[in-house]
């Protein structure tokens, strides 16, 4: 009964908003805070942020909350990449080194093959052409070819000391910390850090699910499976786990009468799996034990017979953006950090390298960054921090860079199935940002009128669906460019 008179409340205030703005033909900043405080009485609990600025004139177009600290959610990647790309530069490469110690004798390597892991994120990516896991695995044959080493005696050493443990940033929660979108970055991040659980499920709603499988090679992992089959034709199972615990646990629901239905996980040391594969390369092995190492091991004595690196920043962050990918915006996050990227309070030490950064371009205004995706849900940012940036980058030299990797409103990535009508198709180059009862946009904008706008606009802590509130976004945001 609450829920009902909820949807009637929300369908009065639509209607009447589309009333003021079709036929009352109120000034646009009015409007913005009658819609402002339309939301606040009709969801006490909702905070509404909106801050528009012209770019040629730098004129404030609407201030509504500018200053007010918003749960960013993915929206926190247009920091992160955009600071990536100033801080790093956009052909800054992650690198992961490969040694051979010891004598080669009859084609074996009698001694250690040292891995000095570079937190690289595309590493066995699906996101990555040039990095998928076949791609990489027959460029590392080659290269053990061509050093003469078909077989192995000895150890496979993994240096993990650029992200040592533990992995996991300030406030992530336990429901995402095991799903295959809240894997943490590691030293050697592979398969983008997941794995896959089969799961059968009975024909009858209701009914517990099993598992089958997982894509875990000699996996110690046990599961208890809380799943019960649907009838609603969605994935809705959450895995809860912890790197170190042999017992997780999946909750949740997925269709009924599936023989095999993959669910996606978060990948408990990444870096042994790799090190399963990369085994398989040599054509024999001998008393070979994986060792992983916390401390950073000297090769100096060592041949590097490889050094793999990864596609430049400047095409990682179209990736990071157009998909919404939160282990590479984390990674990169961490890469700000330097050398400090080592430190167990890496995700304080990266956090204060940007907010150092953009001090330094008169940006000053209070954040809280706890990391890079914008997962964490003790984000804090501002309306007027994330406009400020966009203005900045729209006057540097590598600002196209940056635009280029924001989705195009009905077009690509997030923005596909939003503003697809003309005139607002195109018009919009923008990241979006949602968790439950949050949506968010911000980026760049054409007007009507042919402006070049800078905007941002958030939507916190709404107790109604996230399709209703991206239509009164999408709304409010088309007749912004209407007016203008």
């Amino acid at each position: 009964m609450k829920r009902l008179s909820l949807k009637v409340s929300w369908d009065l205030y639509r209607n009447a908003y589309r009333f003021l703005f079709l036929f009352l033909g109120l000034s646009v900043a009015n409007v913005f805070v009658i819609f402002s405080q339309s939301v606040e009485t009709t969801f006490p609990e909702a905070a509404f942020s909106f801050y528009a600025v012209d770019l040629n004139t730098n004129e404030t177009l609407v201030d509504v909350n500018s200053h007010k600290w918003m749960v960013p959610a993915s929206l926190l990647k247009v920091v992160t990449t955009a600071s990536a790309l100033k801080v790093l530069g956009p052909d800054y490469k992650f690198q992961t080194e490969f040694y051979a110690k010891g004598a080669i004798v009859n084609d074996t390597l009698n001694g250690a093959l040292i891995i000095k892991a570079g937190a690289d994120p595309t590493l066995g990516s699906s996101y990555f052409s040039t990095s998928t896991p076949e791609t990489f695995l027959a460029e590392a044959k080659k290269k053990l070819d061509g050093a003469g080493i078909k077989g192995l005696n000895g150890k496979l050493i993994v240096d993990v000391s650029r992200l040592p443990m533990p992995g996991y940033p300030s406030s992530r929660l336990w429901e995402d910390m095991s799903n295959y979108y809240g894997a943490p970055p590691s030293a050697l991040s592979w398969r983008d850090n997941t794995f896959t659980i089969t799961l059968e499920s009975p024909l009858q709603s209701g009914l517990l699910c099993r598992v089958v499988s997982t894509s875990i090679p000699n996996s110690a992992l046990n599961f208890d499976c809380y799943v019960t089959a649907s009838s609603i034709n969605r994935d809705s199972a959450y895995v809860y786990g912890y790197p170190g615990l042999s017992h997780w646990y999946i909750t949740g629901s997925i269709p009924a009468g599936a023989d095999e239905f993959a669910i996606k996980a978060a990948l408990p040391f990444p870096e042994k799996v790799f090190a399963h594969e990369f085994l398989s390369l040599f054509e024999h092995t001998q008393n070979v034990r994986v060792v992983v190492e916390q401390q950073s091991v000297d090769a100096a004595l060592a041949n590097q017979i490889w050094v793999w690196q990864s596609e430049p920043l400047s095409e990682i962050i179209k990736v990071v953006n157009n998909k919404s990918l939160n282990l590479p915006a984390d990674h990169l996050f961490l890469a700000m950090a330097g050398d400090d990227s080592a430190s167990p309070s890496r995700w304080d030490k990266a956090s204060l390298a940007l907010n150092n950064y953009w001090l330094k371009q008169g940006i000053d205004e209070p954040v809280r960054l706890l990391d890079g995706s914008g997962l964490s849900t003790g984000n804090r940012v501002s309306a007027y921090y994330i406009v400020e940036i966009l203005k900045f980058m729209n006057g540097v030299p590598d600002g196209e860079i940056f635009k280029q990797s924001l989705p195009i409103s009905g077009v690509s990535g997030t923005l596909r199935y939003m503003w697809q009508s003309k005139p607002y198709r195109g018009a919009i180059q923008a990241k979006s940002g949602s968790m439950t009862g949050i949506v968010n946009y911000a980026g760049y904008l054409t007007t009507n009128k042919r402006r070049k706008v800078a905007f941002c606009i958030m939507l916190n802590n709404v107790n109604a669906s996230s399709s209703v509130i991206k239509k009164e976004i999408e709304l409010v945001i088309a007749r912004f460019i209407d007016k203008h």
